[in-house]
């Protein structure tokens, strides 16, 4: 009779873990070439493959977290031991049979050892005591096998078993060279900077589970980016590895700004699992990528700072724009804005090329900003290829310089003893008064007038009426200054006194040119008779 450690097969390929399993719950590591036994389970896991060559000449194939009872298979393929047979005596036997094409049914592994099933006595069936021959039933199958033992006993037919060609678990064919799977491609169009639908599949010629199939991309520029929707690459100019991709949701972006054609090569290869033999079909296909325009690229420019006193400034407003399309770029709308500072009374002006994007600006039209203001002005404006507007800036800065103030020389040549000369203290036409200006591009700059010292001079022309001595000039610091000598009224009729002096006027920027030049006020007295006077006498 057959023990539990009767070996029924073999491994010839061993792929991952593969465990063998007795009802015990011992497990063993199975490798190439070791063999399995009658009470054990085998099973695959989540990386295994194991072919197993069986005493009926049968290849098992098991994959990823599979698993199969033995003596469940040797049972449903309708035989079972009795005696000590061996792998070679049952192998002789079964070599006599032919069309024993049962399937292999997945097991729960319930099975319990063949080892205490009682066997029947020989001849039982009414066709016992055959000391040279034995009458296998297998899957309903009578089979003369001439044998010199009779340690093989028949089992009745299985019951529910299926007829051969209804069976859903076919035992793989022990293929050994791979067949090359089938590809379709078809060419594809889309545009620029857009994920482009690709239309290709595959699949294997050889169906019967001995053959894994594989699939590649090759000829993708760096760059571009593949995707599924589950899957998303960037390549790098190497093949990509889509077998596990959904290639009906497959699509390409071609590089940024890429257009023109791509030629893109599609393989699919077969391997097959007993010996690793391969086949594969490539077929090539374009991608076709419509230009699409880029709109140009356009940075801020600045701020450009200057002052006042500078040169006209030359702006291109076009410096930090480029087009990827390489089309010629020109500005237009372009128009100013005080962002910041003193805005000027009067309109802004500059002078604009919009072919050539060149601004000029005179900053000379800001004399009015004083040294510590300034204006900062943004142009806006917009860049165009020909077809898009793309909105950019230019920011300019003016920086105030200080204006010297401006005085004039005063000349009053016409006045006259008694009709612009004033009183003072009691004397009559004895002072002058007046009122000093100044002009100053800084508008908002504040003056401050004051005398020269030692400029006062006093000229009567020798008359020896008007002593120079006498003569006091005063300024004010608003402006406002007198001129005072009693002598005036002594002039005659007719005789002239001059009297001169200087002064400036200074802002208050603080600068080296906060001060006016000297400039000088001039007054020409002209005298006028005086009645006489006669007082009353008494004795």
């Amino acid at each position: 009779m057959a023990t539990a450690a009767t070996e029924v097969g073999s491994l010839h390929l061993v792929l991952g873990k593969v465990i063998a399993r007795d009802p015990q719950g011992n497990e063993r590591t199975l490798s190439n070439g070791d063999s399995v036994r009658l009470n054990e389970q085998i099973i695959t896991g989540s990386d295994g493959v194991a072919h197993i060559d069986m005493i009926d000449g049968k290849v098992i194939v098991l994959y990823e977290r599979d698993g199969l009872s033995l003596a469940e298979y040797l049972e449903q393929n309708g035989f079972r031991f009795a005696g000590e047979t061996g792998p070679d005596e049952i192998r002789d036997i079964l070599a006599a049979f032919t069309g024993n094409e049962g399937g292999i049914a997945e097991s729960e592994f319930s099975i319990s050892d063949l080892e205490n099933l009682p066997p029947p006595a020989a001849g039982e069936d009414g066709d016992g005591g055959l000391d040279e021959g034995i009458l296998l039933e297998l899957n309903s199958q009578s089979i003369q096998a001439v044998a010199d033992f009779d340690s093989f006993i028949p089992l009745e037919p299985l019951q529910d078993a299926p007829p051969a060609d209804e069976n859903e678990d076919e035992l793989p064919i022990s293929d050994v060279e791979a067949i090359a799977p089938t590809g379709a491609v078809q060419n594809v169009l889309g545009d620029e900077d857009t994920a482009i639908a690709l239309n290709i599949s595959a699949s294997l010629v050889d169906i019967d589970g001995s053959e894994v199939l594989t699939l590649s991309l090759s000829g993708i520029p760096e760059g571009s980016v593949l995707t599924d929707g589950n899957f998303n690459i960037t390549a790098d100019g190497n093949a990509i590895d889509i077998s596990a991709w959904d290639l009906s949701s497959t699509t390409l972006t071609p590089p940024l700004n890429f257009n023109g054609s791509l030629t893109l090569s599609f393989t699919a290869t077969a391997t097959e699992l007993n010996g690793g033999d391969q086949a594969a079909s490539a077929q090539s296909f374009i991608v076709a990528v419509n230009p699409v325009n880029d709109a140009p690229i356009a940075e801020v420019i600045g701020p450009v700072t200057s002052d006042e006193d500078s040169a006209i400034l030359a702006i291109e407003l076009l410096q930090t724009a480029s087009d990827v399309d390489e089309d010629d770029l020109d500005v237009n709308s372009v128009a100013v804005n005080v962002a910041s500072g003193v805005a000027p009374e009067t309109d802004i002006v500059f002078a604009i090329n919009e072919e050539t994007g060149l601004l000029l600006l005179d900053p000379a039209q800001f004399g009015y900003l004083a040294d510590s203001e300034s204006i900062t002005l943004t142009f806006v404006y917009n860049v165009n290829d020909g077809t898009v507007d793309v909105a950019n800036t230019a920011t300019v800065t003016i920086e105030g310089r200080n204006d010297q103030p401006v005085v004039t020389d005063v000349t009053l040549a016409e006045l006259s003893e008694d009709e612009d000369l004033l009183e003072d203290n009691g004397q009559e036409a004895a002072k002058f008064e007046g009122t000093l200006s100044v002009t100053d591009a800084d508008i908002t700059d504040a003056h401050t007038f004051s005398l020269v010292d030692a400029s006062v001079i006093t000229d009567d022309g020798e008359t020896g009426a008007v002593d120079p001595a006498k003569t006091i000039v005063t300024v004010n610091s608003d402006g406002s200054y007198s001129v005072v000598n009693p002598d005036f009224n002594a002039l005659a009729e007719g005789e002239v006194v001059t009297v001169s002096f200087r002064y400036i006027a200074t802002d208050d920027s603080g600068t080296g040119s906060a001060a006016s030049d000297e400039k000088t006020v001039t007054l020409a007295i002209t005298g006028s008779n005086d009645q006489p006077v006669v007082e009353n006498v008494i004795f």
